[in-house]
């Protein structure tokens, strides 16, 4: 029995359901332009309201080390339909996982001084000196205008779009696939290893990133 991918563009395109067939297999592939592979992406980092322009914001895009598509689960509560009997799940919400990722650190440590300017200016924790902090809450040292000792800051001004892009090396002028994550900022900005013996080649930065929730755009819409 010979059945018709609903994608196929000629009848050469079949899957026999009866033996496992090497040229239908390879047919099938090359109708969807092979495997996507994990290596070929670029993390779009958008700068947050109050840092637009920065020029430490502009690198960031090309020193993503490691990135990862969110996962997202449905949570769900247990219910017995007539009041007794066999549980049943009902979702009720979906949960969404942190991104973890890790940025090349750059010569200039510019990579490093923008998200280190991003997280802080969140809950603004930037102290450069004794008097700094001696001056309590009459202190007005983060980045945004008169904002105090632990301030915490605007969403507004803090939360941003990250872009999540793979490509397809036969296109690789537009995305495959795009997932956004909406309303992301960091929570997480990673401890730096330094040992003289280190062979590692470049200092690695861990951060980790929430968000409200993300879609995903195909590359037609992107």
């Amino acid at each position: 029995m010979l059945v018709e991918l609903p994608f196929a563009t000629s009848k050469s395109y079949l899957w026999r359901n009866t033996t496992f067939s090497i040229p239908d297999f390879t047919a099938t592939l090359n109708a969807v332009n092979g495997l996507l592979r994990n290596n070929k992406y670029i993390c779009r980092v958008n700068a947050p309201a109050i840092l637009i322009g920065s020029q430490d914001a502009q690198i960031v895009e090309f020193l993503c080390d490691s990135s990862s598509i969110p996962a997202v689960a449905l949570a769900t509560a247990d219910i017995r339909r007539y009041g007794y009997g066999a549980v049943e799940k009902k979702p009720y919400a979906p949960l969404f996982t942190d991104v973890n990722m890790t940025f090349m650190m750059d010569g200039m440590s510019k990579t490093y001084n923008f998200l280190y300017d991003w997280i802080s200016l969140i809950i603004n924790y930037r102290f450069t000196n004794d008097q700094d902090a001696a001056g309590g809450i009459t202190s007005t040292t983060g980045i945004l205008p008169n904002q105090h000792p632990y301030e915490l800051a605007y969403k507004d001004d803090y939360a941003t779009t990250i872009q999540l892009m793979l490509f397809d090396p036969t296109a690789p002028d537009v995305p495959n696939l795009q997932v956004n994550l909406r309303d992301a900022y960091p929570t997480f900005l990673g401890d730096l290893p330094l040992n003289w013996a280190s062979t590692d080649p470049y200092i690695k930065i861990p951060v980790t990133f929430t968000f409200m929730d993300w879609y995903v755009q195909t590359g037609k819409q992107a």
